[in-house]
């Protein structure tokens, strides 16, 4: 008999010795185990020295020592999960059923209990439930071959990571593939200058560090919300990343647009006889034009 509520219970701890007990391709067990334990040798006595650390089976039928160590040694080593991923709907029931049963099962062994469950609402496809009636309906097998993996990872992680339904985006996936593909060729486009030596050397401008604590800061963001299993805040800050690409891409522009502001903000402190608020902040800043370096500086902010 199969227990339709099997979430409710501890069988994934049977997932730490699957692999070795019953073997790959073999999921009704007539075949051979991996560690040649027959079914007839499995009781209680077994699972119990797996499991709750029981004394070793005294019939005469029992699993050799050293294949039971094994098999505990495996448990001890992957147990307990650190995440069960499931949907909103199972809060109430399976879910807490399972925390219940693991702390009668191990109840003074607690570090055997779940570490964490993750749940989400339901998925819509376009902002419409999906129904094969309707037509709006996507398989994942469909959604791979269309979109590639990468960028179907993309939109789902942008589709919602909340206990509200999630809504996968179309759109979304096909803007990903693009973005990824662009994101490639940037990235190759960056090697091959720096490989042909055309990046530009030597010390660091102050633009060069304000970049690079920007991005530091966005790296940690985007680290703290992965944990967190925050998908859409993660992929938000990775595409804040994306945008010094567009640095490297309007470099010029942006530095020919900034040193305008600065001269015309520089000639109007001269004609009021006053330096401008912003330049005040630093004891040296009101000088900023006065040397050949400053000015060479800021012209290659973003070279």
């Amino acid at each position: 008999m199969i227990e339709s509520l099997s979430d409710s219970t501890i069988y994934m701890a049977y997932y730490t010795i699957a692999h070795k007990l019953q073997g790959e391709g073999n999921l009704d067990g007539s075949g051979v185990s991996p560690c040649g334990i027959t079914p007839s040798q499995l009781n209680d006595d077994v699972f119990n020295f797996i499991f709750l650390r029981g004394p070793q089976p005294s019939d005469a039928g029992a699993p050799p020592l050293a294949v039971l160590e094994e098999l505990r040694a495996e448990f001890e080593y992957w147990y307990p999960m650190d995440l069960r991923v499931s949907g909103k709907d199972l809060i109430g029931n399976h879910l807490t059923m399972a925390l219940y049963n693991h702390a009668a099962v191990w109840k003074d062994r607690p570090e055997l209990w779940p570490r964490g469950y993750y749940t989400n609402g339901h998925l819509n496809l376009n902002g419409e439930k999906m129904s094969k009636s309707t037509g709006n309906f996507l398989m994942l097998e469909e959604a791979v071959e269309k979109f590639s993996a990468d960028a179907t990872r993309y939109a789902l992680g942008f589709a919602g990571d909340t206990l509200e339904n999630a809504n996968f985006v179309t759109d979304e996936a096909n803007a990903a593939v693009n973005m990824l593909f662009l994101e490639e060729k940037f990235a190759a486009e960056v090697v091959a200058e720096q490989k042909a030596g055309r990046l530009r050397k030597g010390e660091m401008l102050r633009m060069d560090e304000r970049l690079t604590l920007e991005i530091d800061r966005l790296v940690l963001e985007t680290t703290a919300n992965f944990d967190a299993m925050m998908q859409a805040l993660f992929l938000l800050f990775c595409r804040c990343l994306d945008l010094f690409q567009l640095f490297h891409l309007f470099g010029l522009l942006f530095a020919f647009c900034l040193i305008s502001t600065f001269v015309c903000l520089h000639s109007l402190s001269g004609l009021l006889d006053e330096t401008p608020l912003f330049l005040k902040s630093s004891p040296s800043s009101s000088s900023f034009f006065t040397s050949k370096k400053n000015e060479e500086n800021c012209v290659g902010l973003c070279a």
